[in-house]
């Protein structure tokens, strides 16, 4: 919410940043830092600046539909 990302750009990106090792999304860049046992790590930067770094399972990553914009919804409602 704070870099105004949409959140299936962002999946997609995630999505093809653990493919490709890097997408864009918006002002953001995303980088694979590796694949453990069932997780891909990523580096999200904007500019040259850290915004984060997380793990994300494969689960996820598989699951149909976009389970970053139903997050999403649940916490607006909150």
């Amino acid at each position: 919410m704070k870099y105004e990302v949409n959140p299936d750009a962002l999946f997609c990106a995630l999505l093809s940043a653990g493919e490709s090792g890097e997408a864009k999304c918006g002002n953001l860049s995303i980088e694979c830092r590796g694949k453990t046992k069932g997780k891909v790590i990523f580096l999200i930067k904007k500019d040259t600046e850290v915004v984060a770094q997380l793990s994300v399972s494969n689960i996820f990553l598989s699951q149909k539909g976009n389970p970053i914009r139903n997050f999403m919804k649940i916490t607006a409602r909150a």
